[in-house]
């Protein structure tokens, strides 16, 4: 796998126009750039890193470990795990009514929302949830479906005084051919909370919060899909995400039916530190746009989105109240597809991701990570994922 930083991508030629701009504005408020990652810590400002080839090109999993010895049956849904009388899973029936037979064991790896469904339509679950749907018990484990956590982020739109510049896509001045070798970015901003909100919220927290990365802030110099924003050169974005959320929600079947949808209670901001935390953090995104004296030259004000259901909003400004940045992270925010702690380690599997209660079945993805990661999980994973694959060519 290829990994560059954004500015040393394309022979050092993917420099966006605002790259210097912004680095001078978080350092108005005390953040700076973090260049050795001292003790491992990523707080600071860091630049972001892409696994792409030398030709720019996104490398996906399947590209980097390739499947070249394995078999990939496409549009075929997994049911349920069959088990035998020893409660070994042996198998599994797909949902047109086939089944596979496993040799060694049945490894699932269907993600935080999929895996609890499988496993609790075959019998792995809690004990009331099945017996309400007629679900053979095959093992008592009340913690399927529970625990789930996500970084949930606001994506905020801010317009620029004149897009003639080219400080964004679409824009007629944003034609250096670099600049398309991937998403237009290069900063993130990674920051634990201030004191006092941590000492209101230390119910929720654990020790050692105070050096932990709480929440980040991405600059994109492009809008990424806000209702009623044109893609026309006249505005960046950040996303402003809550990195460590106290919030957990719950994942549970509907009926015994494998064709019938889940049902999703994911309870984003349900505790005071994660409206807290990301109130604040939303408050820094909008101060740094447009209060410091290295962007206030660039920015006019922040847009909010426009579309049926949202209306009444008014820019965020620095003296916008507290409700109304809740108000507008209610209305507007949602989850960044980093969904975990379904199936969580400790709870329903090992620390070699097999499932407690049973033999010959396994759990190799994100639902089995029991606490929210202090950054995106990608890189976790598939670390997570060699790790786990040693263990499995280890009991083969």
């Amino acid at each position: 796998m290829h990994v560059t930083s954004i500015s040393a991508a394309e022979e050092g030629q993917r420099k966006y126009p605002l790259r210097e701009t912004v680095k001078s504005a978080w350092a108005e408020l005390g953040v700076q750039q973090n260049v050795d990652r001292k003790n491992g810590t990523s707080i600071g400002l860091n630049e972001m890193h892409e696994n792409c080839n030398k030709r720019g090109m996104r490398q996906p999993s399947n590209v980097v470990y390739p499947l070249n010895q394995v078999k990939v049956f496409t549009n075929t849904p997994v049911y349920r795990i069959i088990f035998n009388d020893a409660r070994k899973a042996i198998g599994v029936e797909l949902v047109d009514g086939r089944r596979v037979t496993a040799r060694k064991e049945v490894i699932i790896s269907a993600g935080s929302y999929q895996t609890p469904k499988i496993l609790m339509l075959s019998g792995i679950g809690p004990s009331a949830d099945l017996a309400e749907h007629s679900i053979p018990l095959v093992y008592e484990s009340p913690q399927v479906g529970q625990n789930l956590h996500d970084h949930y982020a606001i994506h905020l739109a801010f317009r620029v005084r004149d897009p003639s510049l080219g400080y964004a896509f679409g824009g007629a001045g944003f034609q250096n051919p670099a600049f398309m070798k991937g998403l237009p970015w290069d900063w993130i901003a990674n920051q634990p909370l201030p004191k006092d909100i941590l000492s209101k919220n230390q119910h929720d927290t654990k020790p050692g919060w105070e050096k932990r990365n709480v929440y980040e802030v991405l600059t994109a110099y492009i809008v990424p899909g806000i209702p009623g924003i044109p893609i026309d050169g006249t505005h960046i974005a950040t996303s402003t995400m809550l990195l460590l959320p106290t919030s957990r929600g719950t994942v549970t079947i509907r009926s015994s039916s494998p064709t019938d949808l889940l049902r999703i209670q994911p309870n984003y901001l349900s505790t005071q530190h994660d409206r807290d935390a990301l109130v604040h953090a939303t408050r820094t995104t909008v101060r740094v746009l447009t209060a410091t004296e290295s962007l206030k030259p660039i920015i006019e004000s922040e847009s909010p989105p426009v579309k049926e259901g949202l209306e009444g909003l008014t820019p965020l400004t620095v003296d916008t109240n507290d409700e109304a940045i809740l108000d507008r992270l209610q209305r507007t925010g949602e989850q960044h597809q980093h969904s975990g702690g379904t199936a969580a380690m400790g709870k329903v599997v090992d620390g070699e991701g097999k499932v407690f209660g049973v033999t010959g079945l396994r759990v190799a993805d994100a639902s089995i990570i029991p606490v929210p990661l202090g950054g995106h999980p990608q890189a976790t994973l598939y670390a997570m994922a060699e790790q786990l694959a040693s263990m499995i060519l280890a009991d083969a």
